[in-house]
């Protein structure tokens, strides 16, 4: 079975501290998986306006859809669309509210990116015993942030958080024509860890969510003049032993 590989640091660095930075240089995706990575970028063009931001504002735009995932058979499996929650205390932005996002297009749920993307990026999590070979719950955020002149593109959630997930990992699909986007890392008592700025496409992150929090800046137009946008591509990982197989 031809892989996604990921360099042997990044299982280290996430065991050690929290979380790991991963540049596009350490990532191998192969022939195979090159164009799917193409492919799947291109989706970002067909997401729907988050409904959910205040005043009216429109910089936000997703996707989103849960799997079945299980270590054991490899299988990364659609479960049914549902709306998505957040309490109050991990996003102060529109947490307490149940949000109906547009579902993943069946093309992206289709595409063999994912679950490879999958498989490499759980390989690299520092889970031991039953959580090795039990089921989890893999959901999918695809988001882009657009900046205009009259617009800043805000995070998603704002502010320093966390999500609430066993480990999350976040995917720099593109950048065009913005300033800002940097990520930080906060320990549990807020004090700055690590900085660093997606730029190129895959640079990415894992987090363990539980040890660590983090924030990202806001973006604007890197001319001052003209549209930008970040698309990101967020995979979540929480471990859901009972979770059933869909058929």
């Amino acid at each position: 079975m031809e892989l996604i590989t990921i360099e042997k640091q990044v299982r280290y660095d996430l065991a050690r501290q929290g979380f790991a930075w991963i540049p596009r240089v350490a990532w191998s995706l192969g022939s195979r998986f090159e164009p799917h990575w193409q492919r799947l970028c291109e989706d970002w063009d067909r997401l729907e306006v988050d409904r959910y931001l205040a005043n009216g504002a429109t910089f936000r735009q997703r996707r989103y859809g849960r799997f079945y995932w299980s270590p054991d058979s490899q299988e990364l499996r659609p479960l049914p669309h549902e709306p998505y929650f957040q309490p109050e205390e991990e996003n102060g932005y529109a947490g307490g509210i149940v949000r109906e996002f547009a579902p993943l297009l069946p093309g992206t749920m289709c595409n063999p990116f994912l679950p490879a993307l999958v498989r490499s990026t759980f390989a690299c999590l520092p889970v031991t015993g039953e959580r090795e070979s039990r089921t989890w719950q893999v959901r999918i955020h695809q988001i882009r942030i657009e900046a205009t002149p009259e617009e800043a593109g805000l995070p998603a959630p704002e502010g320093i958080h966390q999500d609430g997930t066993d480990f999350l990992t976040l995917h720099l699909v593109g950048r065009r024509n913005i300033a800002g986007g940097e990520s930080t890392i906060y320990d549990l008592d807020f004090k700055p860890i690590e900085r660093f700025t997606m730029r190129e496409t895959l640079d990415s992150m894992i987090l363990e969510d539980p040890r660590v929090m983090h924030g990202v800046t806001p973006v604007t137009p890197d001319d001052g003049q003209t549209t930008g946008a970040r698309d990101l591509l967020g995979v979540d990982f929480i471990y859901s032993p009972e979770l059933e197989r869909p058929d």
